[in-house]
């Protein structure tokens, strides 16, 4: 297996790795209309109200995800993965275990994520083919009003 590593990108750092992330970046937004725009990442990440987090493995960007700290009414916190996406997945998909150790450290008492059906078999414990993450329901939605126009940069 290819020698990974797994950077959080600090705040000073985006504008160096942006033009590399964002068209990987730009693939997870396909699905998700004009909710969220690279524009609207980008300028979230330069406030830090998310994070990014790169895998490189031998100088090559492997994946790219956006995440955000969410905290529930009752106080506890949790870490959303809002944005998810790369090549060679199963060279990379075991970073998340990574993140799972860094959301411990902010406080977090879960690790979230929406996703095709698909997600779960990946994200089974490659030993055991056990699943890691309880499915809690599917996100359904129907758009209301019309999309404004955003541009996409």
């Amino acid at each position: 297996m290819d020698n990974q590593e797994v950077i959080g990108v600090q705040r000073d750092q985006v504008a160096d790795v942006w033009q590399h992330v964002a068209p990987m970046l730009a693939r997870a937004l396909e699905k998700n209309g004009d909710r969220v725009t690279l524009k609207c990442i980008r300028e979230a990440l330069d406030k830090e109200e998310m994070q990014l987090f790169i895998v490189v493995a031998q100088g090559r960007l492997l994946a790219a995800c956006v995440t955000d700290l969410f905290t529930y009414p009752n106080g506890e916190k949790s870490l959303h993965i809002a944005f998810l996406a790369g090549s060679r997945m199963a060279k990379w998909l075991q970073f998340i275990r990574g993140l799972e150790g860094w959301a411990i450290e902010k406080g977090c008492v879960e690790l979230c994520f929406e996703g095709r059906a698909g997600w779960e078999r990946a994200t089974r414990d490659p030993e055991t083919k056990t699943p890691r993450y309880e499915e809690i329901g599917r996100m359904f939605s129907r758009r209301l009003i019309p999309p404004r126009e955003m541009p996409n940069g």
